[in-house]
């Protein structure tokens, strides 16, 4: 974490750290760090004046000043960083002897000091001229680490306050302020490696067993049922929601504030005392510490270099098309947890990764050197190629009396639509790019391309990046669909024939990510079939490494901009101006007509929309959805939706993904199971609750029984926009104002509604005159491919046609 360091807090940190802090209160006292530190002659333990005076902005004795602003009440006095142990080994550090406990906090230490000498070397600048606004200069850090035991509530908690002071040295011996934004680019990866340098520190000096939790590790021997019982701020909030009886997020919000007393500096010794009695009660005490010492596997550190290269290579080609070199450093540093590697050799492989013939200098950006794979530019040159290919090629190419009677099938086809299918139908080529706006009428468009293709013979396969998608395609065109991981699958293992009577339609193809749209243009390719390209570039993009669609729509025909999903044309061009035009002058259009709100608070923002959902929402929520960017803020407002729709709810519940679920509720499923029927994104009511499983209605008018120890399942009546994407509804509540807030995702939300869409938004986060949220959905770069960055290898010569010939 890490937040500005105001001009008391060297009096906070110090007043804390006493010699007697075992056995009289407060924390160990500070230690100096960085090397600005010693050429002050500032070493060893922590001294308040010269702390404080460093923080006005002056040398450590008060005499000089350090910077030009010394003194001045609004200066920034400097940085706190906070490293925080993982909750287990903080856990583990509470019921341990003495001398474990020092081994730990010894293992801290050095943890942090690693992450500061890190953070120094690639985030320690000057910048010269006045102003700030000259050149750069190397930086020196004058750091002071505070060690803390506890959370506010008294539960173990193992942190470092790293204070940064706001002054320097620089190479030439005078003094300067420090540079704010390169702290704040390398924060998760100082992070990271911190947590790589400790969990190598406690596997080396306790041979603790450690095992990895996506970018976290964890101690094996803890139990989960203690951490969570050091957990009680939560639990305080939740104690309190649970006897005020409201429910929400301003209700946590009063709760956290009503619950939250002033923290304790007690005794450590008494602290400990009080944790291992709870330690016993939860079977972990110091009996099972000793026994949980020295049990870690020997390692290979040959070998765990070698797999720490591959994971973090397939971590980043897998979501990033291009990565920087503090991208790799951090994706390191998160594989190495709990693999004996600390950051000596995270930072030695992060050199070997950059000359490692799979990785691909791409050149310099911001002074930061980025690169991408060798896998990647395969995957994105092949793929552009493969579209580009053969498009003089009529095998495809329909008569014009089946292209007649399509149309005379679906006489509502509007003009756009009407030209949209000669394009699909009458026109050569093995692939073809269709972009179009969301609302457009694109399923209705390919049912009629369906039936042409289906009076002379062709089979129509459709395919989507997700099981919703894929349905809403089969459900509104007929055409036989399932996700692209589905089709690429079956056709890998022989299930799925491709031939040259073949054409695969890919919907939602802005959100396939670039090694899938590979594989699936190459089986076409060898099987000599069709290929029908269809999404929406404007609209969010995929979560993995992607953006080829964007690209090839650069050079496709003109976009599908009849919009009719909308009711009212005013609505209809608000949307083409989020998707083409001006954002500002969309969103003025529902600012003037009543449907954007701005509130003094963001809770009061979230209750504005409650306030206008409930109006249709409470008697027919399929209809009205809430949105939020965050899983956060949706998890808020399905809190608050839920409470609003209490009398229509059954009176007996259970627990699913932190809610109370009752019958009538509605949910949304959170993750695939064919087996069941269910697919990711999927709503439904409520209709039967057992006391492991729940029975639901979808939307669509299945009924599928879910067993809660899947797990999959949560609230529906607020989504994330990433989540709804495709979704069409008759209402739409929107929640503005995240730090993802920019014009794809408007876009999106804006675009869920047949009828109306209400906005609703922080007076801090919209700014003056809506000023600050203007600037947010100003216009945003597609997601830029490799390839299009400078020093990519020469395109491939690609043998198509022999691959053709060999397929045969």
């Amino acid at each position: 974490m890490l937040s500005i360091a105001k001009l008391g807090d060297a009096g906070y940190y110090i007043d804390l750290a006493r010699e007697d802090y075992y056995l009289e209160g407060g924390e160990p006292p500070g230690q100096w760090l960085g090397r600005g530190s010693k050429i002050l002659d500032l070493e060893g333990e922590v001294q308040k004046e010269a702390l404080t005076n460093l923080l006005l902005g002056f040398f450590p004795d008060g005499s000089t000043k350090l910077v030009q602003n010394a003194g001045a009440d609004n200066r920034q006095a400097g940085w706190d960083f906070t490293f925080s142990a993982p909750k287990s080994v903080s856990t583990f550090w509470s019921q341990a002897e003495p001398e474990t406990r020092q081994v730990v906090q010894a293992a801290q230490a050095k943890a942090v000091e690693a992450a500061v000498n890190y953070l120094e070397e690639v985030a320690g600048f000057s910048r010269r001229g006045k102003g700030g606004a000259g050149d750069l200069d190397r930086a020196v850090f004058v750091a002071a680490a505070f060690e803390h035991g506890t959370s506010r509530a008294q539960d173990p908690q193992l942190h470092t306050h790293v204070v940064v002071v706001n002054g320097t040295i620089r190479p030439d011996g005078t003094p300067g302020s420090i540079e704010s934004q390169p702290f704040f680019d390398q924060k998760m990866t100082a992070g990271a490696l911190y947590r790589a340098e400790l969990s190598a520190q406690l596997e080396q000096s306790l041979g603790l067993r450690l095992v990895q939790e996506r970018a976290f590790f964890k101690a094996e021997a803890v139990p989960d049922s203690l951490t969570d019982a050091f957990s009680k701020r939560r639990a305080d909030i939740e104690a309190s929601l649970a006897e005020s009886g409201f429910t929400g997020a301003k209700a946590a919000k009063v709760a956290a504030l009503m619950t939250r007393d002033e923290k304790e500096h007690r005794p450590r010794a008494e602290l400990f005392a009080e944790w291992q009695t709870e330690g016993l009660a939860h079977g972990f005490s110091l009996p099972e510490v000793q026994a949980a010492l020295h049990q870690a596997p020997p390692r290979d550190l040959e070998e765990e270099r070698a797999a720490l290269l591959v994971a973090a290579l397939e971590g980043l080609a897998t979501h990033e098309n291009f990565f920087s070199e503090t991208d790799l450093t951090r994706a390191l540093a998160e594989a190495a947890q709990a693999h004996g590697l600390g950051i000596n050799e995270v930072l030695a492989a992060k050199e070997v990764a950059t000359h490692d013939a799979r990785f691909v200098y791409l050149g310099r950006e911001e002074g930061e050197r980025l690169f991408t794979t060798e896998a990647t530019i395969h995957a994105e040159k092949w793929a552009i190629k493969l579209t580009n290919y053969d498009r003089l090629n009529e095998r495809f190419v329909l008569s014009e009396a089946t292209y007649e009677q399509a149309l005379r099938s679906h006489p509502t086809l509007s003009q756009e639509q009407t030209g949209a299918l000669a394009y699909l139908l009458t026109v050569p080529g093995t692939v073809h790019v269709l972009p179009g706006l969301a609302g457009v009428g694109k399923s209705f468009l390919f049912d009629a391309a369906r039936s042409g293709w289906e009076a002379e013979g062709f089979t129509v396969l459709g395919a989507a990046p997700s099981a919703r998608a894929a349905r809403a395609l089969q459900e509104g065109s007929g055409i036989e669909s399932r996700t692209i991981q589905k089709l690429v699958k079956s056709i890998d293992e022989g299930f799925q024939q491709l031939n040259e009577r073949t054409v695969i339609v890919l919907d939602e193809a802005g959100m396939t990510d670039t090694r899938m749209l590979y594989q699936l243009l190459n089986h076409a390719n060898i099987g000599r079939s069709k290929v029908v390209l269809t999404g929406d570039p404007k609209q969010l993009q995929s979560v993995e490494a992607g953006g080829v669609f964007a690209y090839l729509c650069n050079d496709a025909r003109d976009p599908l901009t009849d919009i009719q999903r909308q009711r009212e044309a005013w609505q209809r061009e608000a949307i083409r101006e989020f998707a083409q035009g001006d954002p500002t002058k969309a969103l003025r259009a529902f600012e003037e007509r009543g449907f954007l709100f701005v509130t003094p608070t963001r809770e009061e923002a979230m209750e504005k929309l409650i306030h206008k959902w409930k109006e249709t929402g409470v008697e027919a929520p399929a209809s009205s959805l809430l949105l939020a960017a965050t899983r956060a803020d949706a998890r808020a407002l399905n809190t608050e939706a839920q409470a609003q729709r209490h009398a229509q709810l059954g009176a007996e519940g259970i627990p699913v993904d932190g809610y109370y679920v009752y019958q009538g509720d509605r949910v949304r499923f959170t993750r695939n199971n064919f087996l069941r029927g269910i697919e990711n994104g999927s709503f439904g009511i409520v209709e039967v609750i057992d006391k492991d499983s729940i029975t639901v209605r979808l939307d669509d008018g299945r009924q599928i029984r879910a067993p809660l120890a899947e797990q999959n399942v949560t609230l529906g009546y607020a989504s994330t926009t990433h989540a709804a994407q495709g979704a069409t509804v008759e209402r739409a509540f929107v929640l503005l104002g995240s730090t993802l807030q920019d014009r794809k995702l408007t876009y999106v939300q804006a675009s869920r509604a047949r009828e109306d869409t209400y906005f609703a938004i922080d007076r801090e986060s919209a700014g003056p005159y809506l000023r600050k949220l203007m600037h947010s959905v100003a216009e945003v770069p597609d997601q830029r491919l490799a390839i299009q960055l400078d020093n990519t290898p020469a395109t491939p010569q690609l043998e198509i046609r022999h691959e053709w010939e060999h397929s045969r």
